[in-house]
């Protein structure tokens, strides 16, 4: 039972769902899988394909749950294996949770915190934190969600109890099973993915070259090439100690960590995940871009094929009682009380509208005769001036409109957020979710 302070009936205006390519095309991947013997050291079937995905360990929202619902969708037609891997290399922000406060005009964004502030210290990833007991919040959306971060607070890391806690929350609410959840920052279990990371080291000027000359092929994912220098070269990895922050791996610090602390950057991950542990991989709009540098680094350095990877995400958004529709747009406010100062008719004043398109029309004739017009356009000065004084009212009223628009484009814009917490939705929103995307893909 989940209880939600939502009305029930209510799950938001419109879904809007992108999944790419054709879902004949999700099939197509998963209609034949490649043994590896990485998946059977990481515990993964090894006898049926696997389709990926992932993110963070966070609490996420519907754009992240599309990835989870596609995945159990097509898994299902296909009979494939839904894995998800957590990206628990990457910083997080996991000590609070923004949600929406107030309603009408006293609409905001609040964050409320889930952990004690300064729980995490700066620049230290998740998998080398402990699990941690979460605050009691006066917020009654966050109640599950804290029950559920209780629930797995005998994880070994902080990344797997939020890891464990949101996926499961979010599979309960979908009444749908959970995929089988695996950690970046044990992928190096793997004999054969510790034998391609120590690869990375002993073969770095050439593995660090064709990654750079792939981020050089799609300048819009926003990538950064990795240092290469004459004595030092950047790789693909860091390194992670329990409590510390993530250390930057390069050719001349490597070997001060062991096997266990050297883990795969982001791409890196979806490197090995695609080359040996799964058939199709379903990103975000993040992933969809970047991860087309994967396909061409490990084309040039590996001389490797990249399995498919599949777009899912989606736009939900809260009902917060916002009409998007009607409210005034600031930009509109700004040219109706800028014009009405230049064009009486607009508050009504006809008589003096007249008055000044006919010295507007003179100024133009004495212009077009190489005459000085600058009598009639002071003339036109003092007929704008008194319409000013004598229409003060309807052009405050107007200009009042202004301040009122940008306080509504504001709650105009939290109302269309498409970034609210999954666990702030009822369920009926997210079951539609859910129906929508399994139609597309069925």
């Amino acid at each position: 039972m989940h209880t939600m302070t939502q009305n029930p009936t209510s799950t938001s205006a419109a879904i809007e769902i992108d999944l790419r390519p054709s879902p004949e095309d999700w099939s197509h991947a998963l209609a034949s899988h490649t043994p590896n013997p990485a998946r059977t050291e990481l515990g993964l079937p090894n006898d049926q394909p696997i389709v990926f995905s992932g993110h963070q360990p966070i609490v996420f929202h519907n754009g992240i749950l599309a990835k989870l619902i596609a995945q159990h969708v097509i898994a299902t037609k296909c009979n494939a294996h839904p894995v998800w891997i957590v990206a628990d290399q990457d910083e997080a922000a996991l000590e609070s949770v923004r949600v929406p406060t107030g309603s009408n005009e006293t609409l905001r964004a609040s964050l409320i915190q889930i952990l004690p502030p300064g729980s995490i210290p700066p620049g230290v990833p998740p998998a080398s934190l402990p699990a941690m007991d979460p605050l009691e919040t006066d917020d009654e959306r966050l109640n599950e969600l804290a029950e559920y971060l209780r629930g797995y607070a005998y994880e070994s890391t902080l990344a797997r109890q939020f890891a464990s806690a949101t996926i499961q929350l979010a599979c309960d609410r979908l009444s749908i099973p959970s995929p089988t959840i695996i950690y970046t920052s044990e992928l190096n279990r793997s004999a054969t993915i510790t034998n391609l990371i120590q690869e990375t080291i002993t073969d770095a000027r050439s593995c660090v070259g064709s990654y750079n000359n792939a981020v050089a092929q799609h300048p819009g994912a926003g990538v950064r090439p990795l240092r290469i220098d004459d004595d030092e070269i950047e790789l693909p990895l860091w390194g992670m100690r329990q409590s510390a922050p993530r250390i930057p791996i390069t050719t001349k610090n490597a070997a001060r960590f062991t096997q266990q602390e050297l883990v795969p950057r982001g791409l890196f991950m979806s490197a090995i995940a695609r080359t040996r542990l799964g058939e199709l991989f379903i990103h975000g709009t993040g992933g969809w871009a970047y991860d087309l540098i994967t396909q061409d680094w490990m084309s040039s350095w590996e001389n490797r094929h990249t399995n498919p990877m599949a777009l899912a995400t989606a736009t939900l958004r809260l009902p917060l009682g916002i009409d998007n529709h009607n409210a005034t747009n600031l930009k509109d406010a700004h040219w109706r009380f800028h014009h009405a100062r230049h064009h009486p008719a607009f508050v009504g004043d006809t008589d003096t509208q007249r008055t000044r398109d006919e010295l507007v029309s003179q100024i133009n004739t004495a212009q077009a005769a190489n005459e000085n017009p600058d009598p009639i356009y002071q003339q036109l000065v003092r007929v704008l001036e008194d319409h000013r004084v004598r229409n003060a009212d309807a052009l405050n009223a107007l200009e009042s409109q202004i301040e009122h628009a940008r306080t509504h484009e504001k709650q105009i814009a939290l109302a269309n957020d498409r970034t609210w917490a999954f666990p702030l939705f009822h369920d009926d929103a997210l079951h539609a979710l859910k129906d929508r995307i399994h139609d597309a893909l069925r």
